[in-house]
């Protein structure tokens, strides 16, 4: 694998680009989303059908049911049964192809009717009768990039770097932009827990 600079990217994490590796003009976005939903969801088309747990905690209605087929309101209803499933000790409600959790997706006290001020389907303008289809996702995607620093990441202030999945199954990977500069609490990684 290579990393956003053309460079060979071992993937347990131990040689990122450094300053030398000088500062992209242009991201590929659609190979750094791609990079991401392998370790979030699947690469491909199949990561737009996947909700958390391979279906596992999808309510009845839900099962068999296309995810890209769903309307917005249809992936809130999901999400809301996801988060009831007693069997859910995880409590996430993550789906698609970028893992996106319903209090990102809506708010934490949005609907897809009314979502709440800032929640991607507010910024995105979407409305509920709207499909959660490819290009939707995709849209949700990009911006869910935008919000952990993809414009930072094509000035030069944050790099690329593979790290594990934070369930550390060695066949997973997460992509995380790592800051050049510490921010003040010292936290250099921006996670992307969508």
């Amino acid at each position: 694998m290579t990393n956003m600079f053309g460079r060979d990217l071992d993937m347990e994490g131990d040689r990122v680009p450094t300053e030398e590796s000088g500062v992209p003009k242009e991201v590929d976005v659609g190979s750094l989303l791609e990079a991401i939903s392998s370790g979030e969801s699947a690469t491909g088309a199949a990561g737009y059908e996947i909700t958390y747990g391979r279906g596992k905690y999808d309510p009845e209605w839900a099962k068999g049911k296309k995810l890209s087929e769903m309307t917005i309101s249809e992936v809130e209803k999901l999400q809301t049964g996801m988060l009831k499933d007693k069997r859910n000790v995880e409590n996430t409600s993550a789906v698609g192809k970028y893992q996106v959790i319903k209090s990102t997706l809506f708010g934490r006290s949005g609907t897809a009717e009314k979502p709440s001020k800032g929640s991607i389907a507010e910024i995105l303008g979407l409305k509920p009768e709207e499909r959660f289809s490819r290009e939707t996702q995709e849209k949700i995607g990009k911006e869910l990039l935008k919000r952990r620093g993809l414009e930072e990441y094509k000035s030069g202030k944050i790099i690329c770097k593979a790290i594990h999945n934070r369930n550390d199954v060695p066949s997973r990977r997460r992509i995380a932009l790592v800051n050049k500069q510490p921010n003040i609490a010292g936290a250099g990684y921006f996670g992307f827990q969508f």
